[in-house]
């Protein structure tokens, strides 16, 4: 709880400075305990139940590579249990 009214109070901060709202909603603390609806995935509790873009769900890592277009070589890979793309695959290879 005590993690939440710091975001929160990072957040009018922000909001103060820069004169408008964030964009976004603003959700309520989270309730602590145990819900009937969380789920616990008892062989690979690294995974994460990620959304896909035909609106299904799956457990499941997200993996990304990165390739050298003319060679076709793998330059680096990652693995990582974020549903975002943006800053998972950190750069390895330097020419």
């Amino acid at each position: 709880m005590e993690a939440h009214e710091e975001k929160m109070a990072q957040r009018k901060r922000i909001e103060d400075q820069r004169g408008n709202k964030i964009d976004g909603s603003n959700l309520g603390a989270p309730e602590p305990g145990v819900r009937e609806s969380d789920q616990v995935n008892l062989t690979d509790e690294e995974s994460r139940i990620m959304p896909f873009l035909d609106g299904g769900v799956e457990q499941t890592y997200n993996c990304q590579a990165c390739l050298d277009i003319e060679s076709g070589l793998l330059l680096t890979h990652g693995e990582s249990d974020s549903r975002w793309t943006r800053g998972n695959l950190p750069l390895r290879w330097k020419p």
